[in-house]
C-alpha cells in the first residue's frame, strides 16, 4: 500500500465517522467496517473475521428480533428463556456471554451489574447496521472484548415513512422514520412494538408478553471546514411479563453519543467521544422487588496518523460506572477504568501487511491489565493468507465484586449469596489463522481455524455453610479452552446469491472435559437470496448440534429452522412483506433450568406494510 492510499484510508475513515455508517469502497464496493481497528477498512482488507449487516440484509431477514438475526452470523450462538422479549444471551465462538464487547454509535452500551448488554431490549427497526468482529479486540477497546466485538449503529433513515406490522401472538407494531436537512443533517425514529408472546414454560398456560417504545435521535454537519459534529441519542423502554413466581419487570435502556471529528490536516485525524448509558431494571417480583440503576459516563481521543510507513493510530479512552440497587440488599458502587492505547497498520509490502496493537487498562478495582495484539495477512493473486494472535481479558462485574449478603429460606433451609471483592480478572490469548479465496467476481469462500485459552474464569458456586444452610458467591475457580473451524462460502448465480456457512466447535472446561453450556458442537446456516425488479424471496436454513445446559448435567437435542421472507414494491410509495419464522414447526429447546426447559417460538407468520411519503424509489 503506497502512502497515496494510506491517505485514501484516513479519508474513509473521516468518511465513515462524519457520514452514514454505511459507506461503501468507491472501486470495490466492498462495505467498509470501522470496528475491526478503530479506522476504515474494506471487508477484503481486514486482517480480522468480520460479518456486516447493512440495513437492507435486516430487511430482507425474516427474523423479529436482533438476536434472530444474529444467530446467523458464523461464530455465534444464542439462548433466549421464552418468547420475545425475555432473557437473552449471545456468545461468540464459544466464549461467555458477557465476553462479547457491546457498542452503540461508538459507546460502551452493556450493563455495568450483570456485565451483559439488553438484547432484547433493542428493535430492529432502530438499527442502520451492524458490524461483527470475531476474536479478541482487547488491545484496542480494554474490557470485554475476549470473544470479539457487535458494534450496533442506530437508524439513518433517508426517507419518511410509516411501517406497519401485525402477526403471531398477536404482534402489533408501528414506526415511523423521517429525515431531512441540508447542512445539518438530522433523523428521527420512533416506535412501539406489544406482543402476547408465548408461555415461558411448559408448565404454564398463560402467555407471558413483552412491550418495547423505541427512539433515536441523530444530528450532524459542519462546524467548520475541519470539524463535523454527529450527535445520537437512543432509547428504549418496556414492560416485560414473566411467570408469577418471578414477577414482571419494567426496563429503560439509553445511550447519547457525541463524537467530533477534526481533521488537523491532510494526514492527521482527531476524534472526540463523548458517551453516556443507561441501563434500569425495576423487579416486581413478589419476594425480592428491586430496581437496579447502571449508568456509565465514558470520553476517548483518537488520533489516527498517515505516514509513510503506513498508518499509526494513539489515543485514550476513559469510563466510569455508577451502580444503585434499593430494597432486597443495598448496593451503592461506582469503579473506573483508564486506558492508553496504540495500533500501527503497515503499507503493504513483499512480505504482506502487518497490524501490531497494544493497551495498558488501570481499572479501580482489577488493576492494571496488559492487551496486545499481533496480525498479518498476505495477497497472493485472488488469495489472502492471515494469522493474528491476541490478549484479552475481562474485569469483574460490580455485581460479582459488590452484590449485597442476600438471605432467604425455604422449607427451613437458607440460601445466602453475596459477591467477592477479591477477584481477579479473567483472561485469555487467541490464535487464529485464516484463508480468504476470491474464486471468481461472484464467488468466494474463508476459513478460519482458531484456539481461545481462558484463564480465572469467574464461576458462582454453591457450597454448604452450615446444617440447613448454602451459600453461593463468585471465585476464579475455571479454566477453559476452545478450539474451533470456520467455513463461510457464497456465490452469485444469474438472480441468485447463495452463501452458507459451518462451524466446528470444541469448548471444554480443562477440569472435566465437558463442554461449556450453550455451546453447540455444530453448526450451519444456508441462505438463498432471489430478487428481480421490486420483489425479492429469502430462504433460511439453520441447523445447531447438541449442546449442553445446567452446568453439563443435560444435553440438549439439535435442531433445523427453516424462515422465509417475500419483499415486494406494489407502488412506487408502498412496500409489502411476508415473514415465516420456523416455517415447518419444528420443536427445539435454545435454554433449560432446573425448574425445566424454556419455550421457544413456534411456526409463526408476520406481515409488514411500509409507506412512503414521496416518489423516490
Amino acid at each position: 500500500m503506497r502512502v497515496s492510499s494510506c491517505r485514501r484510508t484516513v479519508s474513509a475513515a473521516v468518511a465513515l465517522f462524519i457520514t452514514s455508517p454505511l459507506v461503501q469502497a468507491a472501486e470495490t464496493a466492498d462495505t467498509i467496517q470501522v470496528t475491526a481497528t478503530r479506522t476504515a477498512q474494506t471487508a477484503d482488507e481486514s486482517q480480522a473475521s468480520v460479518t456486516v449487516l447493512t440495513r437492507e440484509d435486516i430487511e430482507a431477514s425474516p427474523a423479529q428480533s436482533i438476536d434472530e438475526l444474529l444467530r446467523n452470523v458464523p461464530g455465534i450462538d444464542i439462548t433466549r428463556n421464552g418468547g420475545y422479549g425475555k432473557n437473552t444471551s449471545v456468545f461468540m465462538r464459544g466464549t461467555e456471554s458477557d465476553h462479547v464487547l457491546v457498542l452503540v454509535d461508538g459507546v460502551r452500551a452493556a450493563s455495568a451489574t450483570l456485565g451483559s448488554f439488553a438484547w432484547a431490549n433493542f428493535s430492529l427497526d432502530n438499527i442502520e447496521r451492524i458490524e461483527v468482529v470475531r476474536g479478541p479486540r482487547a488491545a484496542l477497546y480494554g474490557s470485554d472484548a475476549i470473544g470479539g466485538v457487535i458494534q450496533i449503529f442506530t437508524r439513518e433513515a433517508e426517507r419518511t415513512s410509516l411501517k406497519i406490522t401485525g402477526g403471531s401472538h398477536r404482534t402489533r407494531e408501528a414506526t415511523f422514520t423521517t429525515a431531512g436537512g441540508k447542512d445539518w443533517r438530522y433523523n428521527l425514529e420512533a416506535g412501539r412494538s406489544i406482543t402476547d408472546g408465548i408461555p415461558t414454560n411448559p408448565t404454564l398456560t398463560e402467555d407471558h408478553g413483552f412491550t418495547n417504545s423505541h427512539a433515536s435521535l441523530a444530528i450532524r454537519g459542519n462546524l467548520s471546514e475541519a470539524d463535523r459534529l454527529n450527535l445520537r441519542v437512543n432509547h428504549n423502554e418496556g414492560k416485560n411479563e414473566l411467570d408469577p413466581s418471578t414477577g414482571d419487570s419494567r426496563y429503560t435502556n439509553q445511550t447519547v453519543s457525541s463524537k467530533l471529528t477534526h481533521t488537523s490536516s491532510p494526514n492527521w485525524m482527531q476524534q472526540f467521544l463523548l458517551g453516556y448509558t443507561l441501563d434500569r431494571s425495576e423487579s416486581f417480583s413478589p419476594t425480592i422487588p428491586s430496581t437496579i440503576t447502571t449508568k456509565r459516563y465514558s470520553a476517548g481521543w483518537q488520533n489516527d496518523i498517515d505516514w509513510s510507513g503506513g498508518l499509526t493510530s494513539v489515543g485514550i479512552d476513559f469510563w466510569q460506572d455508577n451502580a444503585t440497587k434499593d430494597d432486597s440488599g443495598i448496593i451503592d458502587e461506582s469503579i473506573d477504568n483508564q486506558a492508553l492505547f496504540i495500533q500501527h497498520q503497515t503499507n503493504a509490502t513483499r512480505y504482506g501487511e502487518l497490524t501490531a496493537s497494544a493497551r495498558v487498562d488501570d481499572h479501580s478495582d482489577a488493576g492494571t491489565n496488559e492487551t496486545w495484539s499481533l496480525g498479518w495477512s498476505k495477497k497472493v493473486g485472488n488469495l489472502r493468507y492471515l494469522a493474528s494472535y491476541g490478549t484479552a481479558f475481562k474485569a469483574p462485574s460490580i455485581n460479582d465484586l459488590y452484590w449485597p449478603n442476600s438471605t432467604s429460606t425455604f422449607l427451613g433451609t437458607t440460601y445466602i449469596s453475596e459477591g467477592n471483592p477479591d477477584l481477579e480478572p479473567e483472561e485469555s490469548d487467541t490464535l487464529e489463522l485464516g484463508l480468504r479465496h476470491q474464486l471468481t467476481a461472484n464467488s468466494r469462500y474463508e476459513v478460519s481455524i482458531y484456539q481461545t485459552n481462558l484463564d480465572n474464569l469467574i464461576d458462582w458456586q454453591t457450597t454448604q455453610t452450615g446444617a440447613d444452610e448454602f451459600t453461593t458467591t463468585p471465585s476464579n475457580i475455571e479454566n477453559a479452552t476452545i478450539r474451533g473451524l470456520e467455513l463461510i462460502a457464497a456465490t452469485r448465480l444469474s438472480n441468485w446469491e447463495l452463501s452458507g456457512s459451518f462451524t466446528l466447535l470444541s469448548a471444554k472446561n480443562d477440569a472435566t472435559g465437558v463442554q461449556l453450556d450453550n455451546r453447540p458442537r455444530e453448526k450451519m446456516k444456508l441462505q438463498a437470496l432471489w430478487s428481480e425488479d421490486d420483489k425479492k424471496l429469502t430462504m433460511e436454513l439453520l441447523g445447531a448440534g447438541t449442546r449442553k445446559d445446567r452446568d453439563g448435567s443435560v444435553e440438549l437435542d439439535g435442531y433445523h429452522i427453516f424462515n422465509l421472507n417475500y419483499q415486494w414494491d406494489y407502488a412506487k410509495q408502498a412496500t409489502g412483506r411476508i415473514r415465516f419464522e420456523n416455517l415447518f414447526d419444528e420443536e427445539y429447546v435454545l435454554s433449560s433450568s432446573y425448574g425445566g426447559d424454556y419455550n421457544t417460538i413456534g411456526r409463526s407468520m408476520f406481515i409488514d406494510f411500509i409507506y412512503y411519503f414521496d416518489n423516490r424509489k
